[in-house]
């Protein structure tokens, strides 16, 4: 079972209207989850003011769970080196890494026709940026591994070009204690169709050594610890490839 969701948002992020910080933990409560992390976006070293509102109101929250103060800082979309926008920490007891958006572009594809890259700049560009990105020692977990990537080129005609890059990026993770994250949101969204292969990228993972942890990356307290696709990966993967008590243990 598991009884941990290390991917949540509040209202503070700008596409959550009435997610508060109470209805999170209420929500977590009664659906019995040991540990949260509420994890709202840091796009700017200005949104780090957020970081501070959430703990306040997490403080003055009667709850039963674990309640971790986090943040999902994004990667700089102006570059393509792995950047973060900001490498400030302080306070903030989990960093999740989040890659949004096309590196050096800024802008998200839905799908690979919205990209202004040729395929080859960018998949050159998101080599670079994973790589500079997992040799971060400061971050706890990658977020949703795959999403940018799958959406913004043909993950299938790509496949195995994409595949040894992953490793590589698995290999330096494992060696920084970066663990990935399997996310319900962008995986559903990503879709059936790209099961086959997001279970072969976490399966390379995994045999280099990179642990896991779950995250619902849920905007409304309804979608809190509501995981159905974390379990179709888990059970292909292995339970045994979590690594979130080792996570917690050290925060």
């Amino acid at each position: 079972m598991i009884n941990h969701d290390l991917h949540m948002h509040t209202e503070y992020c700008g596409h959550a209207e009435g997610t508060t910080v109470e209805a999170l933990i209420s929500r977590a409560d009664s659906v019995s989850l040991e540990t949260i992390a509420i994890t709202d976006h840091v796009y700017s070293p200005e949104d780090l003011d957020t970081v501070t509102k959430i703990r306040n109101e997490a403080q003055q929250s009667e709850h039963s769970c674990r309640v971790i103060i986090g943040a999902e800082i994004d990667v700089d979309g102006s570059a393509y080196d792995g950047r973060l926008v900001t490498n400030n920490f302080d306070g903030i007891e989990y960093v999740i890494a989040g890659l949004h958006y096309v590196p050096g572009v800024g802008s998200y594809a839905w799908r690979p026709e919205q990209c202004p890259l040729t395929d080859s700049q960018l998949f050159e560009r998101w080599r670079s940026t994973i790589l500079g990105l997992v040799a971060n020692p400061g971050i706890h977990t990658l977020a949703h591994p795959v999403r940018m990537i799958a959406t913004s080129l043909d993950f299938t005609i790509w496949f195995d070009r994409l595949l040894p890059v992953f490793e590589q990026a698995a290999r330096i993770s494992a060696e920084n204690k970066i663990l990935w994250e399997i996310n319900e949101l962008s995986l559903v969204r990503l879709g059936t169709d790209l099961h086959a292969p997001i279970i072969e990228v976490f399966r390379t993972a995994r045999d280099v050594g990179v642990k896991f942890v779950c995250g619902t990356d849920s905007h409304f307290p309804e979608n809190v610890g509501k995981f159905r696709y974390a379990y179709k990966v888990l059970n292909e993967i292995g339970i045994g490839s979590l690594g979130t008590k080792e996570l917690l243990a050290s925060l």
